[in-house]
């Protein structure tokens, strides 16, 4: 009877070990199972946080066009605005300044009225 339950003792310890190997296994399979998932989740996060980058980039960029595009437009009025009136000006002063006719229409009236005084003498 004590070889019966020496055997039986032995056979028990056999499917205990042999149970600890099998449930070391599926632990170990379960644990690479984990990190596979979680590998692919964090990548699909990164994907998911580059598209939203590259979006925000995008928006920003057309922004920034857009932006530049509406200053270069107010420049180029404020330009032509500017030019404008200094052509406007010009003209004014162009025609405000007095010239020399008033000059010769001043000698001429003079010379005419010392004619007519000589001659009278």
């Amino acid at each position: 009877m004590k070889t019966i339950a020496s055997i039986m003792l032995v056979a028990l310890m056999m499917l205990l070990t042999a149970m600890a190997v099998n449930a070391e296994e599926h632990a170990s399979e379960a644990a690479t199972a984990a990190v596979t998932v979680a590998e692919e989740k964090v990548n699909e996060s990164a994907t998911e946080a580059k598209e939203m980058v590259e979006e925000a980039a995008t928006k920003a960029e057309e922004t920034v066009n857009e932006s530049a595009t509406e200053a270069k437009e107010k420049v180029e009025e404020a330009a032509t605005k500017a030019e404008e009136t200094v052509h406007e000006t010009a003209a004014k002063e162009a025609k405000e300044q007095p010239g020399f006719e008033g000059i010769f229409a001043i000698a001429g009236l003079l010379a005419v009225a010392s004619l007519v005084l000589c001659k009278r003498e």
